[in-house]
């Protein structure tokens, strides 16, 4: 679906806004067409805490409106968060070097998120990373959920080792500096994150 949809390399940040904003919209509504939905879909928001959660956050009025469920790790904060969600489930913490070398924390939070996803069966998977989100969208690629990964916008070059993994998993990846482009030809840039990036779900 990527390959047909994004091939065009975009090197120019101006011309890559205004085709990465066409290919998206003709994206999201091949998804949404596809999906065939008599009802709201559920959303299944992921990512970890700090700037990931903050980047996710800016899509707060999009989520908001929808029913949904975050899955994000445990630590501070967690009663100032719980107002800007309808339902969190934690899980264990894996970031972008300890999925890598503790397998068995990794099996782990597969199991954790394989639970979550058969309680509350989302039709979609989103995620500002980092790499808490894997597991998710390795499920979701077996259960050909629709997901969307946005490359968190710290990355201006190169992306996160979790970047690289979903980048293959999702159905739509995108990025915040179209300078990314030149190493995800398949990526979307579409400036910073922004509502519009999931408010035709």
């Amino acid at each position: 679906m990527k390959g047909e949809l994004y091939a065009n390399k975009t090197r120019h940040p101006r011309k890559a806004r205004a085709i990465s904003t066409s290919l998206s919209q003709r994206a999201l509504v091949s998804l949404r067409g596809r999906l065939k939905m008599s009802r709201p879909p559920k959303l299944c928001l992921v990512c970890s805490r700090g700037g990931h959660l903050t980047q996710l956050l800016k899509l707060e009025k999009v989520f908001s409106q929808r029913s949904h469920f975050l899955i994000t790790t445990t630590g501070e904060g967690q009663a100032a968060e719980s107002s800007h969600f309808k339902k969190i489930y934690f899980i264990t913490d894996i970031n972008e070097w300890r999925w890598l070398k503790n397998p068995f924390n990794f099996l782990r939070a597969i199991l954790q998120t394989l639970r979550i996803f058969f309680v509350e069966r989302p039709d979609f998977v989103i995620s500002t990373g980092s790499g808490i989100a894997v597991p998710s969208f390795l499920l979701a690629a077996l259960f050909k959920t629709k997901s969307i990964f946005v490359e968190d916008g710290a990355r201006v070059r190169f992306p996160s080792r979790a970047g690289k993994a979903c980048y293959y998993l999702a159905d739509l990846f995108f990025v915040q500096h179209a300078e990314m482009c030149e190493e995800l030809p398949d990526a979307i840039y579409q400036g910073a994150l922004c509502e519009n990036l999931v408010s035709d779900l």
